[in-house]
């Protein structure tokens, strides 16, 4: 692990949860900026494939089935339903 990201590690270790939503927030803009389209797409699909669950992990069913309830209404806003497949999706997830 080279020093950039060492030293990455100890600052985000000494910060609250808040802190690095906040954080977060500050530098996700500017990492989008220099991003096209495709891009933006290929970052987030690899942030959630990567991260998700590392930051499930530990949470039972119920608590999972909750986030997902409270999450679900964003996610809903933000993507455009009536072009998503969702039964192809779920046919897929049967296989």
């Amino acid at each position: 692990m080279g020093m950039k990201e060492q030293l990455l590690l100890k600052m985000v270790s000494e910060l609250g949860p808040d802190d690095v939503v906040d954080l977060v927030q500050m530098i996700l803009p500017k990492v989008m900026d220099s991003m096209d389209a495709q891009e933006r797409g290929n970052f987030l699909r690899k942030l959630i494939e990567t991260g998700l669950s590392t930051a499930l992990e530990g949470m039972d069913r119920q608590e999972r089935a909750d986030l997902m309830n409270a999450t679900l209404p964003v996610l809903l806003r933000e993507f455009p339903l009536e072009e998503l497949d969702i039964l192809g999706l779920f046919g897929d997830m049967a296989k």
